[in-house]
């Protein structure tokens, strides 16, 4: 059962989803399907609304800025949009205890839902909010994250730079871009495409391992091949692997606007640097 909420709590959760709609460019009072009736939120007559509602209600009695205001709004605002879309084309959400009260606590859901949202808030790269709400969402409908993937794949995800999510989403749609012949890490010498290489090799050759090139085995003059493979570190040849394989599905990263992929290839030319 959801707990009661002051009228004050209630007033502060709708205060965030008020400055949240001018950051999603919603109208003011469009709450996208998330209402607060009685402390309770509901999306779509969900289970998940009571976790971002109650979490709001929470979050909107501390003492945020404008800006906190309208990241933890607009990240609820997304959730609510993907909850809706993904309950309209008839998924169901988890049916394991990922609503359900704890007895030392709250659902995990809900200590989920503030994490996410508490990430939002602090997060200066703004482009990324819309991408938390919809992995907050779809977390709702994944019975196979468990509670510690979850955190980890948040903390992740706050971790990485809005580039990085976009060059995640470039190598997921690959087959629907021509991307320039050039090798990871590899550069000369523009300190623009020295970034973007930097922020390539952190994804995919560094300890994050999200990102690898397919591993091209080297042929000695025998006509045998080598052990170990070397690594094919062209651009072309890169596929996600490890914990991409889970943000990517659950950020929605093929929702990245295809301009921001279309920059970051500009920006990946060869010639860029001339």
């Amino acid at each position: 059962m959801t707990e009661a909420r002051s009228p004050d709590e209630l007033a502060g959760a709708r205060s965030l989803i008020q400055a949240g709609s001018g950051l999603v460019g919603a109208t003011a009072g469009a709450w996208l399907g998330l209402s607060l009736t009685g402390g309770q939120g509901v999306v779509e007559g969900a289970a998940a609304g009571a976790a971002i509602g109650s979490v709001l209600a929470d979050i909107g009695g501390r003492l945020l800025g404008r800006r906190e205001k309208a990241r933890v709004g607009g990240a609820a605002i997304y959730a609510s949009r993907a909850y809706e879309e993904r309950i309209a084309k008839g998924d169901c959400l988890r049916d394991d205890n990922w609503f359900d009260s704890r007895p030392h606590g709250r659902s995990i859901a809900a200590e989920i839902c503030e994490g996410t949202l508490l990430l939002a808030q602090r997060e200066h790269e703004e482009r990324k909010i819309e991408f938390y709400g919809y992995m907050l969402a779809n977390i709702s409908f994944r019975p196979e994250v468990d509670e510690y993937l979850a955190n980890w794949l948040l903390n992740l995800a706050d971790e990485l730079t809005w580039m990085q999510l976009v060059l995640l989403a470039l190598v997921g749609r690959k087959d629907d871009f021509q991307l320039p012949d050039v090798i990871v890490g590899e550069t000369r010498g523009d300190w623009t495409q020295w970034g973007l290489h930097q922020q390539l090799s952190d994804l995919g050759y560094g300890r994050r391992e999200l990102v690898m090139a397919s591993r091209a085995p080297s042929e000695t003059g025998s006509g045998s091949y080598s052990i170990p493979a070397r690594i094919d570190r062209r651009l072309v040849a890169a596929e996600l692997q490890g914990a991409a394989l889970w943000l990517y599905p659950l950020m929605w990263l093929h929702r990245v606007p295809a301009r921001d992929i279309g920059t970051a290839i500009d920006l990946l030319q060869p010639d860029s640097a001339d």
